[in-house]
């Protein structure tokens, strides 16, 4: 993975240099980096082993400069694609696929876009993005001198117990769960952060806390136990 983390890391530094990095949200396994670098180089947080690269959009987007993200891409060889019957935009390079994402709200269960105006790109319209929106922190990468927003890692757990019963491959259903069981050891772990996990998950929609109580029983009993409480 050593040239796609190279590339990771140029894409990263082109959006920071735009001073929008910060404006989205790192989302998926790249968020691992960061995660290890917070958890103090932890060996427990899985190591990022995919080519795609994702990116959130807060709705409504909170953009504040007009940065043509498209042509940024263009210069590491990326190649705009769209996937049919989706429609839904890629931007591609042999090494790493970049998606954006927005959250989508309501009963539309349709697939569609958003035009994000201010970056000159499409984000993806997917359900059960919203709450990884409302609870992000800023992780600096001294040894890269980069900051980005992410995440907070009890959100992402929590996110990740979810989506990882909608998975209809095994493989990828099972490396969300790794993810999600080993970040969550980390958490429960330790008094703060292990607050931090209820608090969360107390102000999620029912319906989804009813979705992790049920990934978590059969998945991480200590986990299952503590959010019973």
């Amino acid at each position: 993975m050593e040239g796609e983390s190279k590339l990771f890391f140029k894409i990263l530094k082109a959006l920071q240099k735009a001073e929008i990095l910060n404006d989205i949200i790192l989302i998926g396994s790249w968020t691992h980096h960061f995660y290890r670098i917070k958890f103090k180089d932890s060996t427990n947080v899985p190591e990022v082993r995919t080519m795609d690269v994702d990116f959130l959009v807060p709705n409504p987007p909170k953009i504040k400069k007009d940065v043509n993200v498209q042509k940024l891409l263009e210069k590491q060889q990326f190649k705009v694609t769209r996937s049919y019957p989706t429609g839904y935009t890629k931007y591609q390079n042999p090494k790493l696929d970049v998606e954006f994402l927005i959250p989508e709200f309501g009963r539309e269960k349709k697939p569609g876009q958003v035009s994000i105006d201010k970056l000159h790109i499409q984000a993806n319209k997917i359900r059960m993005l919203a709450f990884l929106q409302d609870y992000t922190t800023i992780i600096t990468d001294k040894k890269n001198n980069i900051s980005v927003r992410v995440p907070e890692p009890e959100a992402y757990v929590l996110h990740k117990f979810i989506v990882a019963q909608r998975r209809v491959s095994p493989d990828k259903k099972e490396k969300d769960l790794k993810a999600a069981r080993e970040i969550s050891k980390i958490l429960l772990d330790n008094p703060n952060q292990k607050k931090r996990l209820k608090y969360i998950f107390d102000e999620i929609p029912k319906g989804w806390q009813k979705k992790i109580i049920n990934s978590v029983e059969k998945n991480l009993p200590e986990l299952y136990a503590f959010l019973k409480t």
